[in-house]
């Protein structure tokens, strides 16, 4: 008869492996919750990343207006800083704001014109009055000295002691004589000096160059703005002389500022070369007012490259091998005579200096 079967005879199971109740294998259910765990960290982990890049951009955003806003007040910080007078459409508040047209046709009108450019400002010398008063007042003053010298003569052969002793000059009639004729020679000298005084000053003025006296008379033939008799006083041009001292580029100034106003954009030439007062002056299309300083800050910047080109332009002719000795002698010879020529007529300098420039 059989044996009936032990509970040791069980159906054989690997001693690794556990039967769970669902029949599956421990094994089994750990690689499953394995795979799982890896999905899920995967899905976590892409999650958190486009987590993150989503804070990143939002914190992007966020900052973006900081930043910007950063960016506006330290402008208008530093907008603030600087001077007004710096500033291109700076106009100052509490400067006459009455254009030309503003004032009253005829001579107030014409002053204003005169005053809103330094190149306007001139005047006649009268020369030749000056000359005329002058020499009148020299010839009194010669007739004069020779009253004088008859009185000397006169007291020397009198033995007059008046000569030699100075509490003897004033007494008896010929003393009275002579105290007079002192004293008119004193005021006679004294209108001399001062008329002397005034040529000298007045022929030390620049004499009004023929742009600037042009500039006058085109304005006067157009606008008409005194009478015809007054205009005469405007015919002498020889006798005009500047109020502004010129400086050593003067010259060069009007011609960039000739060449500037033939430009056909007027606007942007005003623009860059006019402040806004300059600019508010006046309607007439036809008057153009150039800052001083950024005419001069302009030429600087020409200079530098004129000097620089005809400085290195040989240098870079002469290090060509391929060249003769005659070309380079000829680019030399060249170069030398253009650069003592921008010199002389872009500077105020004289001929000794031009000479000492051109030889080093």
């Amino acid at each position: 008869m059989p044996k009936p079967q032990s509970r040791s005879e069980s159906p054989s199971v690997s001693p690794t492996s556990t039967v769970l109740g669902n029949g599956q294998e421990p094994s089994a259910v750990i690689g499953a919750a394995s795979e799982h765990d890896v999905t899920s960290t995967h899905t976590t982990s892409s999650h958190s990343s486009q987590g993150s890049v989503d804070l990143e951009s939002q914190s992007a955003t966020t900052r973006r207006p900081s930043v910007i806003n950063v960016l506006r007040k330290f402008s208008s910080t530093f907008s603030d800083q600087i001077p007004p007078h710096w500033k291109p459409n700076h106009i100052n508040e509490k400067r006459d704001t009455r254009s030309l047209e503003d004032y009253p046709k005829g001579f107030p009108r014409f002053a204003a014109w005169m005053n809103c450019d330094e190149n306007f400002l001139m005047t006649r010398r009268y020369g030749w009055l000056h000359n005329r008063v002058m020499l009148y007042r020299q010839s009194e003053l010669r007739q004069l000295e020779i009253k004088l010298q008859l009185c000397d003569e006169g007291d020397e052969e009198s033995k007059d002691p008046a000569l030699v002793d100075h509490r003897m000059f004033a007494r008896g009639d010929s003393g009275e004589y002579r105290k007079e004729l002192i004293q008119q020679i004193d005021e006679k000298l004294e209108q001399y000096d001062s008329i002397v005084r005034r040529v000298k000053e007045m022929s030390s003025l620049p004499k009004a160059t023929r742009r600037n006296y042009t500039s006058v008379c085109n304005h006067i033939d157009k606008h008409a703005p005194i009478a015809q008799r007054e205009q005469d006083v405007f015919m002498n041009d020889s006798d005009f002389v500047a109020l502004v001292e010129q400086h050593e580029t003067k010259s060069f100034d009007g011609f960039v500022e000739d060449i500037l106003t033939l430009l056909p954009c007027k606007r942007v030439t005003q623009f860059f070369f006019s402040n806004a007062e300059q600019r508010a002056t006046s309607t007439d299309e036809n008057l153009f007012l150039y800052d001083k300083r950024r005419i001069d800050v302009f030429i600087r910047l020409i200079m530098t490259c004129l000097a620089v080109g005809l400085l290195l332009a040989p240098v870079v002719v002469l290090f060509r091998e391929q060249d003769s000795g005659t070309v380079k002698i000829v680019v030399i010879l060249v170069f030398t005579l253009f650069f003592s020529l921008a010199l002389s007529l872009a500077t105020r300098a004289r001929r000794a200096e031009v000479f000492a420039a051109t030889a080093a």
